[in-house]
């Protein structure tokens, strides 16, 4: 029974590192690689790629993927405007990832609203604070402000408004709260439907499920915009 759940729960059973792989690395074994070398930003890792008609940027914080999910804040803009009257709208089905051949199953908005996953550490990662209760002798206030993630060269989060969620018992409760808090604030930074300029970048967080992944690997990110395909690579190695 054992063995079985750990067939059917990549993740609860075997643990694995994710890190960017630099272009020299990947260019002898991944064809199309469009990524240039790896950046850093207060340990968030960024591959940045450009081609004739748009650019796109991915950013990855997450050291391991504890918890069956990796998530990444990609980010697009095009080279000018577009010809046509026609808006390029960038959205997560312009995205897809797959580890040999095998695609990952990319969360939209309305799946990862209904989700269970644990984002606290993984906005912790990307330098976001995530909401944590402050209790008194009568009752514990949760004050959930929306933090705003600004991709690479900076970070900005400003509370724009306090939700206070109000609990009996938050000795029970304040870790399900405070996951209940990160998913809120990754929400409010998901990747949705957002026309693109040539003026401002558009991007989000995109939420990837681990499973599917079986062994140490790479896993390939492709981002279409204006009939381009943007390639990222990412190293993936079981955890000991």
């Amino acid at each position: 029974m054992v063995l079985l759940l750990c067939v059917v729960w990549l993740g609860g059973c075997a643990r694995f590192g994710i890190t960017a792989q630099s272009k020299l690395e990947s260019s002898a074994d991944i064809k199309g690689l469009t990524q240039g070398d790896i950046s850093y930003q207060k340990g968030v890792q960024i591959l940045r790629s450009r081609l004739t008609h748009s650019s796109v940027q991915v950013e990855l914080a997450q050291k391991d993927i504890a918890h069956n999910v990796i998530v990444l804040y990609i980010s697009a803009q095009l080279a000018r405007e577009p010809a046509s009257s026609s808006a390029q709208v960038f959205s997560p089905a312009h995205i897809r990832a797959f580890v040999d051949d095998v695609a990952l199953e990319i969360l939209d908005y309305e799946r990862l609203r209904k989700s269970d996953y644990d984002f606290i550490d993984i906005l912790q990662d990307f330098n976001i604070p995530t909401p944590t209760p402050s209790v008194n002798t009568q009752m514990a206030h949760y004050n959930i402000s929306p933090f705003y993630y600004v991709a690479s060269p900076g970070f900005l989060y400003f509370p724009l408004m306090a939700s206070p969620f109000m609990i009996e018992s938050p000795s029970s409760i304040a870790y399900a709260q405070e996951k209940r808090g990160a998913l809120k604030v990754l929400l409010i930074n998901a990747l949705r439907e957002s026309s693109l300029s040539s003026t401002k970048a558009q991007g989000g967080f995109v939420v990837i499920r681990a499973k599917g992944i079986k062994d140490s690997g790479t896993m390939i990110v492709e981002v279409r915009i204006a009939n381009e395909a943007h390639r990222f690579a990412f190293r993936l190695e079981k955890l000991r």
